[in-house]
C-alpha cells in the first residue's frame, strides 16, 4: 500500500480559486501515486510531487514565488527520509527552476564516499546553493523565467505600500489580502514502508535579501523520526515513523523548531492521550505563552504516522485556512479539502484508519 499527503500552505485561500487549488492538488497526488505504483521510492516520489506544486503559479514555491525587497526570487527547500534518517536543505537559491530537485540531489550526494574524510553539506545557501545546482545537473532558470505576472504585480503593490508608509505611522500586514503564502509540503509512503517528506517556499513577500526560511531548515520546516512504542495488546513494541512538514510565519516556525517539536508531541502520545488532542493543547499553549512575531500565531502542520498497518494523518492550523489533499493506491482520485477557521482559533483534524482505508474526519 502506498500513500501520499500534501498541503499548499497554511494562510489564506480564496474561495474564488478553490477549483484551481483542487485541480492542482489532485493532479500532484496522481503524479505521486503513479511514481509509487511504478516502484519509485518515497524520496523520488515526494520530490516529483513537490516539483508539480513548484511549477504552479498558485503556490509560493519555485516559479512565481514571492519576491524579496530587491525584486528577486530567492527560494528555500528541503527533503528528508526515514530510510536513512538523512535530509538536505537549500536556502536562498535564485537560479533553480525546481529548488526541491536541488535539495534531493544534495541528499543523494550524502551517500557518496568522499576522500580524506570530507563530508557532504546538509544545507547550502545563497551562492553555494546556486553553484551546486549548476554543477550537478539541476534545471537552471533565469530570474525572468522565475517571475510570473502575479508575483511582479504583488511586488509592485507592496513597493507602493512601503513607499506610502515611509515617515508615517501607517501599519499593514505584509501577509494580508491577496498575498500568496502557499508554502508547499508533501509526505509519501512507498511500498516498502519508507517515508519521505519535502517542503518548498519562496518565503514572505518583500523579505530582506539573504533571508533563510524554515523550508530550508531540517527540524523547523520538516522532520522525520522513528520511534519504538510499547503495545500491550501485542505483547511487544510497535515501530512508528512520524513525518511532519510546517507552514506559516517562517521566523516563528524557526523559533519553535516546529516540525521536530510536533513529531515529539506525537511520539509521546499513547492510548490515554490521542494525537489530535495533544496537538491542539500544544498549539493553544504556544498561542498563549510564546512571544512570537505574528500575533495571533500563523502556523500550520501536516503529519503522517506510519505504523505499517495503519496510516495516521493529522493536519492543524491557526491561520484562516489550510489546503490539503491525500490519496492512497486504492483510490481513483485524491481527496481534497480546504480547512477553514470558524468558531475557534485552532483547527486540528486527521484520520486513523487501516492502511487500506484512510480518510479525513
Amino acid at each position: 500500500m502506498t500513500f501520499i499527503a500534501l498541503h499548499v500552505g497554511a494562510g489564506f485561500h480564496s474561495s474564488l480559486k478553490e477549483g484551481q487549488y483542487k485541480e492542482l492538488c489532485k493532479r500532484a497526488c496522481k503524479v505521486g501515486l503513479d511514481q509509487l505504483n511504478q516502484e519509485s521510492d518515497a524520496t523520488t516520489a515526494v520530490s516529483e510531487v513537490c516539483k508539480v506544486l513548484e511549477d504552479s503559479h498558485l503556490t509560493n514555491a519555485g516559479v512565481g514565488s514571492n519576491l524579496n525587497s530587491d525584486g528577486l526570487v530567492e527560494c528555500d527547500a528541503s527533503i528528508m527520509e526515514s530510510r536513512s534518517g538523512r535530509g538536505a536543505g537549500i536556502g536562498c537559491i535564485s537560479n533553480a527552476h525546481n529548488p526541491i530537485d536541488v535539495a534531493r540531489r544534495l541528499l543523494l550526494q550524502s551517500f557518496e564516499q568522499r576522500p580524506f574524510g570530507l563530508v557532504c553539506p546538509a544545507i547550502l545557501t545563497g551562492s553555494g546553493s546556486c553553484k551546486f545546482a549548476r554543477e550537478n545537473g539541476a534545471k537552471i532558470a533565469t530570474q525572468d523565467e522565475l517571475l510570473s505576472p502575479e508575483s511582479k504585480e504583488r511586488y509592485d503593490k507592496w513597493s507602493e505600500l512601503l513607499t506610502m508608509r515611509a515617515g508615517t505611522n501607517i501599519e499593514f500586514d505584509i501577509e494580508c489580502g491577496n498575498a500568496v503564502t502557499d508554502t508547499v509540503g508533501v509526505i509519501c509512503i512507498d511500498s516498502k514502508n519508507n517515508v519521505a517528506v519535502a517542503t518548498s517556499s519562496g518565503g514572505v513577500a518583500m523579505k530582506y535579501p539573504g533571508r533563510v526560511g524554515p523550508a530550508a531548515i531540517l527540524g523547523s520546516g520538516l522532520w522525520v523520526t522513528t520511534t519504538n512504542k510499547t503495545d500491550l495488546s501485542a505483547n511487544g513494541s510497535v515501530v512508528n515513523t512520524i513525518a511532519v512538514c510546517a507552514s506559516g510565519t517562517g521566523e516563528d516556525i524557526v523559533y519553535l523548531n516546529l516540525a521536530s517539536q510536533c513529531a515529539n508531541i506525537i511520539a509521546d502520545c499513547d492510548e490515554n492521550n490521542d494525537e489530535i488532542t495533544a496537538i491542539y493543547d500544544w498549539l493553544r499553549k504556544i498561542s498563549q505563552h510564546h512571544n512570537l512575531q505574528a500575533n495571533p500565531p500563523a502556523l500550520g502542520l501536516l503529519s503522517v504516522i506510519n505504523t505499517g498497518d495503519f496510516y495516521h494523518m493529522i493536519f492543524a492550523h491557526t491561520t484562516q485556512s489550510m489546503c490539503i489533499a491525500y490519496m492512497n493506491s486504492d483510490q481513483k482520485e485524491a481527496t481534497f479539502q480546504i480547512s477553514r477557521l470558524h468558531n475557534s482559533n485552532i483547527v486540528v483534524g486527521g484520520a486513523s484508519k487501516p492502511a487500506r482505508n484512510i480518510g479525513v474526519k
